[in-house]
């Protein structure tokens, strides 16, 4: 009876590898196919729907699965010095999967490679060396080439994108082209967004504003042309930048497809949408370009930071406010102001007005200094004027 049950648990655990090889097998296959057909050609929601389907089975279902089956194997004793190791992959797993932290993909593909592999080579325990060996050969190779198609996928379609903006007669034709690609690639929403990877963007498509203007500004600097992130900090919106000789337009492919606009259509635009721009950056490398005045009118804003009457040199100061059911932050989330030696920070903040559905948004912003609320708050008339308020941190 115990023999028996031992070579039915060998069956078992010799389908449930195989299952799960041939899963994860098939959603590499899937998926490389439709992020070529996204990147290729347009497509509708639909489809873009399904390619999401198709990323996710492949980072996150097929090595859940796997993750799981082992602890159960653990559990009951097939396997259980690993269950040490596959419960922490396994929490590994969920957490990079639910945020934007990078590098995430490496979580996402390393536990079914270990795994199966390891599957095969113990439901083949009683097999010749040899054969234990090609084996496991065999399904490392089929893993690892499972693990390329996505990306060779997306690489291969990222080119031929650009290859087709190459051929276009002018910068701002490529500009237009790219633009318009960007939003005909883009799934809005979606689980899992992409964030601010780029190359997982490439792979699921998933995202909203801020996904398409990294992409966008991945793919216009590959095409040669001068392109930067845009935020609008108060109002939650990102787009790009592209440069024209001394100047800058606008590509923001979720509003106006393929059309390249001026700032100050971006403007009435946004304003009509919601009621307001109050603050506006361009991101670089390593910090923030202040752009405000060129989108509306502005008050200047000088806040001094002192302690015990002395100026305070090098605080950290943001503004947030109450956005919609965002909070939304000032320079921009992720960067803050730094106090000079006198203790002063000078910004440019638009009026904050909003109407639609985003009465009731904060006209103001709360001050923060080095990560706590001063309960002072600023707002702009949009005028013109010069505003000067001092903060005693006693």
């Amino acid at each position: 009876m115990e023999k028996a049950l031992r070579a039915f648990q060998k069956t078992r655990t010799l389908k449930s590898a195989t299952a799960i090889f041939v899963a994860y097998m098939s959603c590499s296959i899937l998926l490389s196919l439709s992020i070529l057909i996204r990147l290729l050609s347009t497509v509708d929601f639909t489809f873009k729907v399904l390619d999401i389907a198709a990323y996710f089975g492949f980072f996150l279902v097929v090595p859940f699965s796997a993750v799981f089956w082992l602890i159960d194997e653990a559990v009951r004793g097939l396997s259980a010095k690993w269950l040490v190791l596959w419960i922490p992959y396994a929490l590994i797993l969920a957490f990079e999967f639910v945020t934007p932290f990078v590098p995430d993909f490496l979580f996402l593909w390393f536990p079914s490679v270990p795994l199966v592999v390891m599957l095969y080579a113990k439901s083949k325990g009683n097999a010749g060396g040899a054969f234990k060996r090609r084996t496991v050969a065999f399904v490392a190779c089929c893993l690892a080439i499972a693990l390329l198609l996505p990306n060779l996928a997306a690489f291969v379609g990222a080119s031929n994108l650009l290859n087709q903006a190459a051929s276009m007669n002018n910068d701002m034709e490529k500009a237009s082209f790219i633009s318009r690609r960007v939003i005909e690639t883009t799934a809005f929403g979606g689980i899992p967004r992409a964030d601010t990877d780029y190359w997982r963007f490439l792979l699921s498509g998933a995202g909203m504003c801020g996904e398409m203007a990294i992409a966008g500004t991945n793919l216009l600097g590959a095409a040669g042309l001068v392109a930067r992130r845009v935020v609008l900090s108060g109002e939650d919106h990102v787009f790009v930048e592209v440069k024209k000789g001394e100047d800058w337009l606008v590509a923001d492919p979720g509003y106006f497809g393929g059309e390249l606009t001026t700032r100050a259509e971006r403007t009435a635009r946004r304003v009509a949408d919601v009621g307001s721009v109050s603050y506006v950056v361009a991101l670089t490398e390593s910090s923030f370009v202040e752009l405000t005045q060129q989108y509306v009118r502005t008050d200047t804003i000088i806040i001094r930071i002192t302690r015990n009457g002395e100026p305070l040199a090098d605080a950290q100061v943001v503004l947030k406010h109450r956005f919609g059911s965002l909070t939304t932050q000032l320079p921009c989330d992720g960067c803050e102001f730094h106090t000079s030696v006198n203790g002063t920070v000078t910004l440019h903040l638009g009026k904050p007005y909003y109407i639609n559905g985003f009465k009731g948004s904060e006209e103001y912003y709360w001050i923060y200094v080095n990560g706590q609320n001063t309960g002072r708050n600023v707002t702009s008339t949009g005028t013109g004027l010069i505003q000067s308020l001092e903060i005693d941190l006693g």
